[in-house]
């Protein structure tokens, strides 16, 4: 009797861990994309490079970046 409760609450935890795992892998993930595509979406330049390069492929994006002086895609990090 005590040997098959163990069992049980034995498999009922290895099962919430490996659930649990899943869990924080998908939420990481799902996390992950949002903030992707938040920063994409936020940011105005990188709005102003896509919608270049969706008018006028690769040959638009090289005319928006040169129509803001060259300046690279991220302003606010320095090299």
């Amino acid at each position: 009797m005590l040997e098959s409760a163990v069992e049980l609450l034995g498999g009922l935890f290895f099962g919430t861990v490996v659930l649990l795992i899943g869990f924080c892998v998908v939420g990481s993930m799902v996390a992950a994309l949002r903030a992707v595509s938040r920063e994409c979406a936020s940011s105005p330049v990188r709005q102003e490079a896509l919608a270049a390069h969706r008018t006028a492929g690769f040959a638009g994006t090289l005319l928006a970046r040169q129509a803001r002086g060259g300046q690279p895609m991220n302003p606010a990090r320095k090299a």
